[in-house]
């Protein structure tokens, strides 16, 4: 098994960050996931919000996520834990995934060597849209807010 994780701040409450994840997820319906724009492949994304026993501070949900190419490449399966903490006047967002890499030996070869770094580019880009979602979101909800 092989794991990655990345980071984001978003500037958008720790109360409504999980939410406004979950939005995103149900707003994009179909993801498109890859290092790059030009490697992307077409995913089915399932989420689980669940509690955040990592957090022993506080109660609050995190997500678990499962990814599943819907391609004919041999691209793995994810299994990803998102959880969510205060930063400052910040949220902060983080993202770990396994997975195990597909065609056996070979495979284990291609992740030490360039895979893994992929899968960690996967997720920097997926973190990336959440944070561009959650910041227009927000944004947009609070100025609502302001105006009414």
């Amino acid at each position: 098994m092989t794991t990655v994780e990345a980071i984001r701040d978003v500037h958008a409450p720790f109360s409504a960050t999980v939410e406004l994840i979950e939005r995103f997820h149900r707003e994009r319906a179909e993801h498109r996931v890859g290092p790059h724009p030009l490697l992307q492949a077409r995913i089915s994304c399932e989420i689980e919000a669940v509690r955040d026993y990592t957090d022993p501070s506080r109660r609050h949900e995190a997500l678990i996520m499962r990814w599943k190419a819907v391609t004919r490449f041999p691209v793995p399966a994810m299994r990803g834990l998102v959880t969510v903490r205060p930063a400052g006047l910040a949220t902060r967002v983080r993202m770990e995934g396994t997975y195990q890499p597909p065609l056996g030996p070979l495979g284990g070869i291609f992740d030490r060597l360039v895979g893994r770094h992929i899968a960690w580019l996967t997720i920097e880009r997926f973190l990336d849209d959440v944070y561009a979602f959650t910041e227009s979101a927000y944004g947009l909800a609070r100025t609502d807010h302001h105006l009414a």
